[in-house]
């Protein structure tokens, strides 16, 4: 038996390390570029992007288009229109560690 660890990443409203936030699965779901993995839609608040992730890249997804991240999975043809953010967002704050200048590693 296989048990597999849910730390929340592929819930909807999931918002990553990189602000990225988690809309759910694409509408109909459709699988993803990594084996058994499905399409998430991603939405960057900064540029108001939405864009294609596979459900293991989610926790360090970064905008394609403002944050240089990876290329996105195609989202064309897929029904949108129920995808929404349940809460509203305010702000995403991130600050570097004391000292450090970086936020990671």
């Amino acid at each position: 038996m296989r048990i597999l660890a849910d730390n929340g990443t592929t819930n909807p409203g999931y918002i990553n390390r990189n602000g990225q936030i988690n809309l759910g699965r694409t509408d109909p779901e459709r699988l993803g570029s990594d084996h058994g993995q499905y399409i998430y839609v991603m939405h960057c608040p900064k540029c108001r992007t939405n864009y294609g992730a596979n459900g293991t890249d989610i926790f360090q997804s970064r905008c394609p288009h403002c944050q240089n991240g990876a290329e996105a999975l195609p989202l064309e043809r897929m029904n949108l229109s129920g995808v929404q953010i349940r809460q509203p967002i305010v702000s995403v704050h991130m600050e570097f560690p004391r000292g450090t200048g970086k936020l990671w590693g």
